[in-house]
């Protein structure tokens, strides 16, 4: 059960709340996890892995900000890829000796205060994704843009961005997260004119033979009601993208049949 405790937190995208592992366990389990060194208590509420770049002890020593990915985790986003060293940005002109590079990731950038909230670069800084997909390479670029375009605040983790923007190559597919189509059945994404409904699926959501049940009455509801369900688990969105958006392309097509 303590390996339950941090593959759920991986597979919420390297950081998680109290209640999202509560959910896939009891906190007995999650207490002894944190005893074992499983997983880390980030801060009040959210926990992380401890293999991922977060620790804010080096922008201490560098005299720097924990920015970027390592930024994110710290306030608690959930990233399809955490970073695995810490992420600093110093100002531009900062000269930082290579044995202090060790270690970390480091980042030049003159930021203003608004940018900066302690150690860490600021939710606003952070979340500047339009800016940091119009700066990525030339190759992917028109991508990165279009999928920052279709950000939703709705979205409960990186697994259902990750699905939802592999669905952006489906013509005629549009999801939405954290639709309302029942009683109790608010779905991970929905194509409400299709009447489409996707669940990005982790057995490790399913800790309990009650959440278990739950989601299998869940979906047989919604398939009566005259939705599609497809149900897609994160090795499908990580490693089978074209799967997943061959599957997608044949919902569409057997809703249009």
């Amino acid at each position: 059960m303590d390996d339950l405790v941090a593959l759920t937190v991986r597979e919420l995208g390297g950081v998680a709340t109290t209640r999202q592992l509560l959910r896939a366990g009891p906190r007995r389990t999650l207490d002894r996890a944190v005893a074992q060194g499983a997983v880390v208590r980030l801060r009040q509420g959210v926990y992380c892995l401890p293999d991922v770049g977060v620790d804010l002890e080096p922008a201490t020593r560098l005299s720097g900000v924990t920015s970027h990915g390592s930024a994110a985790l710290w306030h608690g986003w959930s990233l399809k890829l955490p970073p695995e060293l810490p992420v600093v940005t110093v100002p531009r002109h900062r000269k930082v000796p290579s044995r202090l590079r060790h270690g970390i990731e480091l980042r030049y950038a003159d930021l203003a205060s608004a940018d900066v909230e302690g150690q860490v670069t600021s939710p606003v800084r952070t979340d500047e994704l339009r800016s940091a997909a119009a700066a990525s390479p030339r190759t992917g670029r028109a991508r990165a843009t279009r999928v920052v375009e279709q950000a939703d605040a709705r979205a409960a983790n990186a697994f259902e961005s990750v699905v939802r923007a592999i669905g952006l190559d489906v013509p005629g597919l549009t999801l939405e997260p954290q639709v309302h189509i029942a009683t109790s059945i608010t779905p991970d994404l929905v194509d409400r004119r299709l009447r489409i409904v996707i669940e990005c699926d982790s057995w490790t959501c399913h800790g309990e033979k009650s959440a278990f049940r739950r989601d299998l009455e869940r979906y047989n509801e919604a398939s009566l009601d005259g939705w599609l369900v497809l149900r897609i688990n994160r090795d499908h969105a990580w490693d089978r993208p074209d799967y997943v958006r061959n599957l997608m392309r044949r919902a569409v097509d057997t809703r249009a049949g």
